[in-house]
Order: structure tokens, then C-alpha cells, then sequence
């Protein structure tokens, strides 16, 4: 999948999203939410791709 369709999927999603919602948003709202999803997988991407130990464990659970 090449960045463009990429691009074009998040837009879809961040349309259909905001409408299923029940938000009027103009193009300008639509374009700061979608840029802000394309840093969030921009963030993921950086360690979700990350390899791990077939040994690895999943850590214990945070309890105050």
C-alpha cells in the first residue's frame, strides 16, 4: 500500500468517523484530524514493527 492510499484511507475514516458521531466539521477541522492520525501511526509505526524474542513475556499488570 503506497503512502497515497494510505492517506486516502485516513481521510475516509476520518470523515465517516466524525459523521457517524454526528459532527458538522469543515474541511479545515477534517484535515487537522487527519493529519493527527497519520502522526499517531507515525508514532505506532516506530515500535509495532519492532522485533521481539520468541521467549519474550508480557509484563506483569499495574495494580496502585
Amino acid at each position: 500500500m503506497t503512502w497515497e492510499d494510505h492517506a486516502r484511507e485516513r481521510e475516509a475514516y476520518v470523515g465517516a468517523a466524525l459523521a457517524l458521531h454526528g459532527y458538522a466539521a469543515d474541511e479545515a477541522l477534517r484535515q487537522r484530524v487527519t493529519a493527527q492520525f497519520a502522526r499517531i501511526a507515525d508514532i505506532a509505526a516506530s515500535f509495532l514493527d519492532a522485533d521481539l524474542p520468541l521467549d519474550a513475556e508480557p509484563a506483569a499488570l499495574f495494580q496502585p
